[in-house]
């Protein structure tokens, strides 16, 4: 239930968009706990908005794994299992070292430039500023998924992606976390900029794992 928990009431929520944002703020931030039950009638009469966009924001959220939906039973913050964690997390490693090897074949000179120029930002993000890191962290992957000149291959990261906001967002709750992470990013920038394909897949692999066992250090899952 929402009945607790305080709105920002100042913006008028209207829009499914809004709702979802509200709600996915909740949820990330640890307000909302797994396994709550969304009750479409407080939250109508708390937030002043119909069922129509709620139930729409609702249908966002569950595209984001944020949210479940089980019949009789309504919409609860999701809990996350952790054989999704260890699937989700493999095959983003799969796709993602296998993007930066072609980053480093196909890259022209030019947009390996454009990757390098975010070494730097990444090496200056301090450990409190968490939007700042999520902007570049996500700037990073998606940079080197485009980079790679596979468009079926960047369309299947950006999927993961999308699908894993709430692991990512566990994965930055340790501070510490987001300086060895922007260290790590450089680590595969410079071998990228090196054109060193093996250097480039181990970093990303070494990246990518200590994220997975941080998430897993710092949440417990339904199974």
């Amino acid at each position: 239930m929402l009945s607790n928990i305080e709105i920002n009431k100042e913006e008028n929520i209207s829009t499914a968009e809004n709702l979802a944002s509200e709600i996915r703020k909740l949820i990330l931030n640890g307000t909302l706990k797994p396994g709550t039950k969304l009750k479409e009638e407080d939250i109508c009469k708390q937030l002043h908005v119909s069922r129509t966009p709620l139930r729409e924001a609702f249908r966002m959220l569950q595209s984001e794994r944020l949210v479940s939906y089980t019949r009789y039973v309504g919409v609860s913050v999701a809990e996350l299992s952790a054989k999704f964690v260890e699937d989700n997390w493999d095959l983003r490693a799969l796709l993602e070292c296998y993007a930066a090897k072609q980053v480093v074949f196909n890259a022209t000179k030019e947009e390996i430039e454009e990757l390098y120029k975010l070494k730097k930002i990444m090496l200056e993000i301090k450990p409190n500023e968490i939007e700042k890191f999520e902007e570049n962290d996500k700037k990073f992957h998606l940079t080197i998924a485009r980079l790679s000149g596979n468009s079926e291959l960047e369309n299947l990261i950006i999927k993961m992606w999308d699908n894993a906001l709430s692991l990512r967002i566990i994965a930055v709750q340790n501070k510490n976390r987001i300086t060895s992470a922007c260290k790590e990013h450089a680590a595969v920038i410079q071998a990228i900029y090196e054109r060193n394909a093996k250097k480039a897949v181990k970093y990303m692999q070494e990246h990518l794992n200590k994220a997975k066992s941080d998430i897993f250090e710092s949440h417990i899952f339904k199974d």
